[in-house]
């Protein structure tokens, strides 16, 4: 799946595609949060929020919290692993 052009969150719409699955964004995807500002990296959405790492470290912020995430995923992996055997 290809990355879209950078996509403004706040944009009339793009709340309810997103909230419907009309919209789905990729976890890595560009994404501005209004017209002024730099662009964000998103993670994921939910109903109530939209995750993404802003700033001018949003890329190894984003990095970052994957590497976390995969670890930690590992982990509790290993932990149910030990517990059936």
């Amino acid at each position: 799946m290809k990355y879209l052009p950078i996509i403004d969150v706040w944009e009339s719409g793009i709340e309810t595609a997103l909230l419907s699955g009309q919209l789905r964004l990729q976890s890595g995807q560009w994404i501005r949060c209004g017209k002024e500002g730099p662009p964000s990296r998103f993670d994921y959405s939910t109903k109530w929020y939209i995750r993404a790492y802003h700033g001018p470290r949003a890329s190894a912020k984003y990095r970052e919290a994957k590497r976390h995430k995969k670890e930690h995923e590992a982990t509790l992996a290993a932990r149910e692993s030990s517990r059936n055997n």
